[in-house]
């Protein structure tokens, strides 16, 4: 398996040396690791082999050969389901602190979303395309990219001017970023 890194990775890294206190960088790259070995586990359940793992911007992206539909919502739904499992295991059995416990349940949710170039769009696109035609798998996944990315950017809107929390009008804004940056292509 290759490890590649591509120069987004280093703005990822800046940015999180930069605006993340240095106490919290091993929760959240424990977090991450959960999360990512969720998928990798699930790789290897469905028989698959990982190729590489590319560190961007943003994230990390793992690139595997072979399965089909069911495999990719597998794979896809394996990372947020690790990231939930952790969450329930550090807040009701291992009793971890409750950042830990929040970053999990932030990957969990976050990559839950059904938004092209998350996990949650991923499988959902995987799942539509197992039943209908990719053309129309594609335009499903563009409809529901704007449905989600409208909401979120309301939700933003509505916190931004009335808790001066500019949380969610930034996550929209990444979002809409990530999805416009393959020109609306969901397949990756």
């Amino acid at each position: 398996m290759k490890l590649k890194a591509e120069p987004g990775a280093l703005i990822t890294a800046a940015a999180l040396l930069l605006l993340i206190d240095e106490g919290d960088l091993i929760p959240i790259a424990a977090a991450v690791l959960i999360h990512e070995a969720g998928h990798i586990a699930a790789i290897f359940l469905c028989g698959l082999r990982p190729e590489s793992v590319t560190a961007g911007l943003g994230g990390l992206r793992i690139e595997y050969a072979g399965g089909g539909y069911l495999e990719d919502a597998v794979v896809a739904l394996a990372g947020p389901a690790a990231s939930a499992a952790a969450t329930a295991m550090s807040a009701f059995v291992l009793k971890c602190p409750p950042f830990f416990t929040g970053v999990n349940a932030a990957l969990a949710a976050v990559n839950a979303m059904p938004v092209s170039g998350l996990d949650g769009g991923r499988a959902v696109f995987a799942a539509v395309s197992f039943f209908l035609s990719l053309e129309t798998a594609e335009r499903a996944a563009l409809i529901l990219d704007a449905v989600c990315l409208a909401s979120l950017g309301g939700l933003g809107v509505m916190a931004a001017l009335r808790y001066n929390n500019y949380t969610f009008l930034i996550s929209a804004g990444y979002l809409c970023v990530m999805c416009c940056k393959n020109g609306g292509n969901v397949v990756q």
